[in-house]
C-alpha cells in the first residue's frame, strides 16, 4: 500500500503537538529552577579548600562581617551582644580592650548554621543576610532580644534587598517593603497604633511604592525607586526636604522640640536623578552622576576655609535646603558625618578620600587627632571594590577579595588576629593606616 502524502490538518496537528511539547518542557524546567530556589538545601554553604577570597564587608557599630565569593559568612570584632552570629556570646577579649570590657574576636569567625548568603546587612549590634532563596536571617540584637546566631525573619516572605537598622526592613519578591522593629517613630510604615510584627509576620510598607534600594539612616529608612525618586519613612518629616501631600503627622518628641514625622513615605523634593541614598549619618543622597548632596549642616567650602587664618576649618553653616558637596571626583557613596566631626566619600575610581577631623585614625592618612580642610586620599592610594564604616573605624574590599580596615584598633574591629593592647592612658590604640584582615585559609 502506498503511503498517502500528510493532509494540510496532519501536519498542523504535528505542528501543535510540537509546541506543546516544548512548552511543556520549558513548564517544567521553570519549576525546576523555581523549586531550586525555594529549596532550602540551596542555602547551605558549600565549604571549599579554595573559597578564602571576600567578596562582600559590612560593618556594624563595633563589629564587620563578610562573605566569601562562595557566599560563607564571616564576622570579627565586638560580640557581647551575639552580633557575629557564631552561636555563642563571646565572653572574654584578652588584651583588647582596657579593663570594664569584654567579648570580642580580632580574626574573622564563621558565622553559625552552614548558610550561604548573598547580602549581607549591619548597624550597630545587628547583622543580617538573605540567603540565595531569598530568606531573611538576622543575629545579634533583634527587637530587643540577643539572638547570637542566625535567626530566621520574615516567615513565608521572600525577599530581595534589605537594610538593618534599629528598625529592620526588606523588599520583598513580590516588591512590597516589610519592616521590623520599634514602630515609635513610624519607621514600620504602618500606622503607629497598629501591633508590632512578630518575626514570623509583617504588613507592607504603606503607600504601595515599589523600592529598589532601602537604606536604614535613623530614625528614618528611606527607599529608591527605579524611576529615581527617593521616599523616607519615620523620622523627622520636615516641609523643607519632602513633599508632604496627604500624609499622616505624628509628633514624635515632645516638649520644648517637638518633631514631626510620619508612617507614610514621603517623596525628597528633587531627586528624580538619585542612584541611593548614601550611608553617611548626616541624611546625604548620590545622584546616577555621581553628585553628592547633603541636608543640613555640612562643610560649604573646603577651599577657602583656613587658608588665611581668619576661619576654622571646621565652619559650618546650616543649609537645609540642601548642599552639593564639591568633591573633585564622581562618588558612590558618602559615608561618616559631613555636618558634624567629618567624613568620606567613595569614588568611582574606588579610591576613598576623608576630610573634617580624625580623631581615631579612621580617615586612614596615617595621622590620629588631625584635621584636614579639604578631602584627602586615604593611604596607598588603593581602589576598593566596596567600603563599610563603624563607629571609629573603616574597612574596604578590594576586587583581589582582600579587605582591609583602619581607625580605632580596639576590640578586634580591625579583625587582623593581632592584640592591639590599650596605650598608657588606657585608650584603645588606633591603626591610622589600612591593615590587611586576616586569612580564613585555616578557618
Amino acid at each position: 500500500m502506498l503511503a498517502h502524502p500528510p493532509s494540510r490538518f496532519t501536519a498542523s496537528c504535528v505542528v501543535a503537538g510540537n509546541l506543546v511539547r516544548r512548552l511543556a518542557c520549558a513548564v517544567c524546567i521553570m519549576l525546576v529552577a523555581c523549586s531550586e530556589l525555594t529549596n532550602p538545601l540551596h542555602d547551605l554553604a558549600v565549604p571549599t579548600p579554595g573559597d578564602t577570597l571576600f567578596a562582600a564587608v559590612v560593618s556594624g557599630g563595633a563589629h564587620s562581617c563578610a562573605l566569601t565569593r562562595g557566599g560563607r559568612a564571616y564576622c570579627w570584632g565586638a560580640a557581647r551582644q551575639g552580633q557575629l552570629g557564631i552561636g555563642h556570646v563571646l565572653t572574654e577579649c584578652p588584651g583588647e580592650l582596657p579593663s570594664g570590657y569584654s567579648g570580642c574576636a580580632n580574626v574573622p569567625m564563621p558565622v553559625a548554621g552552614g548558610l550561604r548568603f548573598t547580602r549581607l546587612s549591619a548597624l550597630e549590634a545587628t547583622t543580617c543576610g538573605l540567603t540565595p532563596s531569598g530568606r531573611l536571617y538576622c543575629w545579634g540584637r533583634i527587637l530587643g532580644d540577643t539572638s547570637p546566631a542566625p535567626t530566621p525573619i520574615g516567615g513565608s516572605l521572600r525577599f530581595a534587598e534589605l537594610s538593618a537598622g534599629s528598625t529592620i526592613c526588606a523588599i520583598g519578591v513580590d516588591r512590597n517593603t516589610y519592616c521590623w522593629g520599634s514602630n515609635s517613630w513610624g519607621a514600620l510604615g504602618i500606622p503607629r497604633e497598629s501591633s508590632e510584627p512578630a518575626l514570623d509576620e509583617a504588613k507592607p510598607v504603606v503607600g504601595g511604592h515599589r523600592f529598589t534600594t532601602i537604606h536604614w539612616a535613623g530614625p528614618s529608612m528611606c527607599g529608591a525607586t527605579a524611576e529615581g525618586s527617593m521616599y523616607c519613612w519615620g523620622g523627622a518629616a520636615d516641609t523643607v526636604r519632602f513633599e508632604r501631600g496627604d500624609a499622616t503627622m505624628m509628633e514624635c518628641l515632645g516638649g520644648r522640640y517637638p518633631t514631626p514625622c510620619t508612617y507614610v513615605p514621603l517623596r525628597w523634593r528633587g531627586t528624580e536623578r538619585v542612584s541611593r541614598p548614601a550611608t553617611s549619618a548626616d541624611p546625604c543622597l548620590v545622584t546616577v552622576e555621581g553628585a553628592a548632596t547633603c541636608w543640613g549642616q555640612v562643610f560649604r567650602d573646603w577651599e577657602t576655609n583656613g587658608t588665611d587664618g581668619s576661619r576654622p576649618w571646621n565652619v559650618l553653616e546650616a543649609e537645609p535646603r540642601g548642599v552639593s558637596l564639591a568633591l573633585p571626583t564622581p562618588v558612590r557613596d558618602i559615608f561618616g558625618s559631613p555636618g558634624s566631626s567629618g567624613a568620606c566619600a567613595h569614588a568611582v575610581d574606588g579610591r576613598v578620600m576623608c576630610w573634617g577631623s580624625s580623631i581615631m585614625g579612621e580617615f586612614g592618612t596615617g595621622n590620629v587627632r588631625e584635621s584636614y580642610p579639604r578631602p584627602t586620599i586615604v593611604a596607598g592610594g588603593r581602589a576598593f571594590d566596596q567600603v563599610s564604616a563603624g563607629w571609629s573605624f573603616t574597612c574596604g574590599l578590594t576586587s583581589s577579595g582582600e579587605i582591609w580596615c583602619w581607625g580605632g584598633g580596639g576590640g578586634g574591629v580591625l579583625g587582623t588576629g593581632t592584640v592591639i593592647p590599650p596605650d598608657a592612658g588606657g585608650f584603645f590604640r588606633p591603626s591610622p593606616t589600612p591593615t590587611r584582615v586576616a586569612s580564613i585559609a585555616s578557618r
